[in-house]
């Protein structure tokens, strides 16, 4: 397979700064914050009596007496119980409701014997419409991680023994996933495949839907490099809060939902050959990547996913505080401000996600007439 171009992006893209080393730990975000800032503590060993009183009043003006009940018996059980341990009794107290007389991991396999993890028909439209859903996890995820800046520090190698802060996080990660089976599933790729455990939970009996060739294509190493050298750059600005470890959890998030994006293509070829066999066999046969590539090209469909993801990007992403000014007259019309560039996304789409994606598919191809994978 050929590699990737090295073209510009079409995104604003800064000069990409060398990575500096970890210094300081990350901000208190969000929750945590507010929590800390309005000093309240339900865990801590005193003063629970007068904290109880004003978290049960706001909690009556938010969801009623019920839920003022539950708030400030959480503030008496911090007296005597950790979080962790209030926690894990909600936990196995609402398992026990949701899920009477469970026989545990027993009952997760015969549950799952003999389910399928696979009832959609692979038909084109089928297949568009999942990609039309990824859209949202991919523009959601991007507008997540444009909220910091750059943070050169969570790329540097050996800040973790010999990984980036990154590779770590991504690491850990698929280790946990991979124990639910996530990478059993045809379009999902690890980061690092070598270093997953085996699943705990059974296998799902998935329909032999794509040809077992499609195992070896992952070109999550293209979808790594294009995000850290020419989306980032252009997503977020430069400079360094402190928010490595924020920084890090919504990298994973983002390249999780583009490489599946990317695989995805796998089903769009075999869907494509189906339909069209005739047309597919010779070109394989040949060897022919350029004339698949020419062949799985449609730029009316191209254009309209092009001018979906902008106004998806436009909607999600927009700064509402501007609509509300605007609608009370404050600051007179509109200025539009975007969490991110609409055009910032549809130039991601249009100079690295399509064309990887049909890298992907053109590389399935090649092999899909294969009597096994090589």
């Amino acid at each position: 397979m050929a590699a990737l171009s090295a073209r510009p992006c079409a995104c604003r893209v800064s000069r990409w700064a060398p990575p500096r080393p970890l210094g300081r730990a990350m901000a208190p975000q969000g929750p945590q914050a507010n929590v800390q800032q309005a000093g309240l503590s339900l865990g801590s060993s005193s003063g629970n009596g007068r904290r109880a009183a004003p978290l049960a009043k706001a909690a009556r003006g938010i969801a009623g007496a019920r839920a003022a009940e539950a708030l400030a018996e959480v503030a008496r059980a911090g007296e005597t119980r950790s979080t962790s341990r209030r926690v894990a009794d909600a936990l196995r107290e609402a398992g026990e409701e949701l899920c009477p007389g469970s026989e545990g991991l027993d009952a997760l396999r015969k549950q799952t014997a003999g389910a399928s993890g696979l009832s959609d028909e692979l038909t084109l439209d089928a297949v568009r419409q999942n990609l039309i859903r990824q859209e949202d996890s991919i523009i959601f995820a991007l507008i997540e991680r444009a909220q910091y800046k750059m943070n050169a520090a969570v790329y540097a190698t050996e800040t973790l023994g010999a990984q980036s802060l990154l590779e770590f996080t991504l690491r850990e990660q698929e280790r946990t996933f991979a124990k639910i089976r996530r990478y059993t599933d045809d379009v999902e790729r690890a980061f690092f495949p070598e270093a997953l455990p085996p699943a705990i939970l059974p296998a799902l009996s998935y329909p032999e839907t794509l040809h077992p060739a499609a195992r070896a294509v992952n070109l999550n190493a293209e979808v790594m490099a294009l995000y850290l050298r020419s989306l980032l750059p252009a997503l977020c600005d430069a400079g360094d809060d402190a928010n490595y470890g924020s920084a890090a959890m919504h990298d994973t998030v983002a390249l999780q939902a583009l490489s599946k994006r990317v695989h995805y293509g796998l089903f769009v070829a075999e869907s494509k050959f189906q339909a069209e066999r005739e047309v597919y066999e010779p070109l394989i046969k040949a060897g022919d990547a350029e004339g698949l590539m020419a062949t799985l090209t449609n730029v009316t469909v191209e254009e309209k996913v092009l001018q979906r993801v902008k106004a998806k990007a436009a909607i999600y992403g927009q700064d509402l505080s501007s609509v509300a000014e605007a609608a009370t007259g404050a600051e007179g019309p509109s200025t539009g401000r975007y969490k991110v560039e609409p055009q910032e996304i549809a130039s991601l789409y249009e100079t690295w996600i399509m064309p990887l994606t049909k890298q992907v598919q053109v590389a399935y191809l090649l092999r899909r007439l294969d009597d096994a994978p090589q």
